[in-house]
């Protein structure tokens, strides 16, 4: 059940990266498409303009890893769903693109499309393969 779990959040999380992800105002196109593989080139970035969301990536590999491997440390899932979620919720609330051109307007985003709604079920799903990894393990932080 658990490489099953693992192996549809990894599909989803790839798929998400060739969708469509975001619309921004952009400099010469109003309405410029952004796809999920760019946002994850350029998302390590937005820590520069306090948007923190893309770190959730990196949480969601470690629980695909440890979903994968079998790992039965309750101690493991609830730390990465207390590192995961705040990073879920930021990227909630994310609304502006990283751009280069300085411009504030610019990089606004103006609507999510399919490939960031993927990716955000995707990490809610992650959520609740932790919540699986904390409550499917017998050893605890108790020694």
């Amino acid at each position: 059940m658990r490489i099953l779990i693992a192996v549809v959040l990894a599909a989803g999380w790839t798929l998400s990266l060739f969708l469509p992800a975001v619309a921004i105002a952009g400099i010469n196109d109003p309405h410029q498409i952004v796809s999920g593989t760019e946002i994850l080139m350029i998302g390590s970035f937005g820590f520069l303009i306090g948007q923190f969301g893309w770190l959730a990536n990196l949480t969601f590999l470690a629980t695909v890893l440890v979903l994968a491997t079998g790992a039965r440390f309750k101690a493991l899932g609830i730390a990465l769903l207390a590192m995961h979620l705040p990073l879920l919720i930021g990227a909630m609330m994310w609304s502006d693109f990283p751009t280069n051109e300085g411009i504030p307007e610019k990089g606004n985003i103006l609507e999510h499309l399919s490939g960031y709604y993927l990716w955000m079920a995707v990490m809610i799903g992650a959520v609740f393969a932790q919540l699986y990894i904390a409550a499917r393990s017998g050893v605890t932080t108790d020694g």
